[in-house]
């Protein structure tokens, strides 16, 4: 999903921390990423700036596909075999997405374009892969499958002629990076919100936890439900929000199918809860992908804490479903 398009969203954010008052909290905010970003943290010593936007400009160097100097768009134009050098940022990047990917059972696949994908451009080489292996021309291949990473080179290679695109994962990351900037200043609370994705922190009990208004086209005043948010992540994704140029170009019937999905109607509402931004954004999108027949039982599954909205034949009615998970975040709900 762009995260341009992401900031139209029906998600409203409200504080509620007992006793404190609104000068408590240091709030920092601009446009990065593609998108807005906004940050509310009560620290001893805030960091500056300068480092937050530093971390932002790190991170749109090395994975924004709207950089044609970016790290991802150079190696998505480098040549299969061959070995790239990447940022430290990069390759952690990697480590965690590949992690999520798993979790998803490979549900989650950022590939704009594969050559592998319809049996052509493989790498066939006895050192392929770190077992022997050569790839394999199947459509179950999964991005994780098509690239080697050598930690003790800092670099990584393609197993197949693929281009990926992980905007929809980068502002998690993003916000990951800076709640783990906010924590090493021993912030007592903040929100972190980068396009759609929110993560919240606190340290003291007393205090009262985040809250997150869930909204509706189709409710009377506009909130459905309020989700009670302490130390998590929230994503959310909607089925009119145009994706990156870059992802019309999925190969094979299952990337028409997915490029057609993004061109419907505001249908469709996918919001994630999980313990880290990154998390919480990978999922909101493998959820959205799998659509309305499919996305609600592979949550309950796999114990996500997910609340949809359907948009029923009547134009005016949204129908809500929520996860077992999520509802033991919410403080009011209606169906």
């Amino acid at each position: 999903m762009s995260s341009s398009t992401r900031r139209i969203f029906c998600v409203v954010i409200c504080i509620a921390v007992a006793g404190c008052s609104s000068d408590d909290y240091a709030r920092l905010g601009g446009e990065r990423l593609g998108t807005h970003f906004a940050i509310e943290a009560k620290c001893l010593v805030l960091p500056t700036y300068s480092t937050i936007d530093q971390l932002l400009n790190d991170i749109d160097a090395a994975l924004s596909v709207r950089k044609q100097t970016s790290e991802i768009s150079e190696f998505n134009q480098a040549t299969v075999g061959t070995w790239f050098p990447v940022s430290p940022l990069f390759l952690d990047f990697l480590d965690r997405a590949s992690q999520i990917t798993d979790e998803t059972e490979r549900a989650y696949d950022p590939i704009v374009h594969s050559q592998t994908h319809s049996g052509q451009g493989a790498l066939d080489s006895q050192d392929a892969r770190a077992t022997g292996d050569t790839i394999r021309t199947a459509e179950k291949l999964n991005w994780i499958d098509l690239i080697e990473i050598d930690h003790v080179t800092q670099s990584i290679r393609k197993l197949g002629e693929i281009e990926l695109d992980f905007e929809d994962a980068t502002t998690g990351y993003a916000v990951d990076e800076i709640a783990q900037l906010l924590e090493q200043h021993q912030c007592a609370a903040f929100r972190i919100e980068i396009g759609a994705t929110i993560r919240t922190y606190r340290t003291d009990p007393l205090d009262d936890h985040w809250r997150t208004n869930i909204q509706s086209a189709g409710s009377t005043d506009g909130i459905v439900e309020t989700l009670v948010m302490s130390n998590s992540a929230m994503s959310f994704v909607k089925s009119n929000d145009e994706r990156p140029v870059s992802k019309d170009r999925r190969f094979g019937a299952e990337g028409e199918a997915k490029a057609q999905r993004q061109k419907q109607p505001d249908e469709f509402r996918v919001v994630v809860v999980r313990d880290t931004a990154l998390e919480a954004s990978v999922w909101a999108v493998v959820l959205y992908e799998l659509g309305k027949q499919e996305a609600p039982n592979f949550a309950i599954a796999h114990d996500i804490a997910a609340h949809f909205q359907v948009l029923e034949s009547d134009p005016t009615r949204w129908q809500s479903f929520y996860t077992p998970m999520i509802r033991r975040l919410l403080v009011r709900y209606s169906n």
